[in-house]
């Protein structure tokens, strides 16, 4: 459900254990403030399972202060259902990863920014991983990679084992991948399958 609220009359509201209404208010100041409890909810939970601060970067925006910093037309910032937000000393990655577990509807991971957006839209599902304003869509969120494979998943592989992210599954990153698996008890074949990703994410 979203909720309506006037910021003026309720300074100080806590919307759950971690987080208040003054988090959520465009940063145009604008009084009235629209959330989305299933967004809390999500939020929330983000913040129990890492137990760090979560910092919100952009909640509501009104349409105006949307079109200033370049949102879409039909961007869920706009009826207080999005919220990018980092995880103090956690990846983005790591977030999405956990996020992407939990099922929810709209997950992008920012990897040049270092932010995740998240929003509880009612219809179908998004996946993003953008990174120096490239924006690459996936039907999977962390697809199997091996050597030969482009794009910014492999940017986002490549930020996790700590070498150049180039977005190219060279023959570097190919050996960083053995080094990583055989150093964690996991097939050492340089393919970043489901065993790979998820001791990546959750380590």
């Amino acid at each position: 459900m979203i909720k309506k609220y006037l910021f003026s009359e309720n300074r100080g509201l806590r919307l759950s254990e971690n987080f208040t209404l003054s988090e959520f208010v465009c940063a145009d100041k604008n009084d009235e403030v629209l959330v989305s409890d299933e967004l809390i909810a999500l939020l929330q939970r983000v913040r129990d399972h890492f137990g760090k601060p979560v910092i919100i970067t952009s909640a509501y925006r009104t349409a105006s202060h949307n079109k200033k910093v370049g949102g879409t037309s039909k961007s869920y910032h706009l009826t207080g259902e999005a919220a990018d937000f980092v995880v103090s000393g956690i990846s983005p990655a790591r977030v999405g990863y956990y996020l992407d577990k939990l099922g929810a509807s709209g997950i992008g991971v920012y990897l040049s920014s270092g932010f995740v957006h998240l929003d509880v839209r009612s219809k179908g599902k998004w996946r993003g991983l953008i990174s120096s304003g490239k924006e690459e869509n996936l039907s999977e969120y962390f697809p199997t990679l091996y050597k030969g494979k482009r794009g910014n998943s492999v940017r986002l592989l490549q930020t996790l084992l700590n070498v150049d992210a180039d977005g190219i599954f060279g023959n570097q990153t190919r050996e960083a991948v053995k080094k990583y698996q055989r150093e964690n008890d996991l097939d050492v074949d340089a393919y970043v399958g489901p065993l790979t990703w998820s001791a990546l994410l959750d380590s």
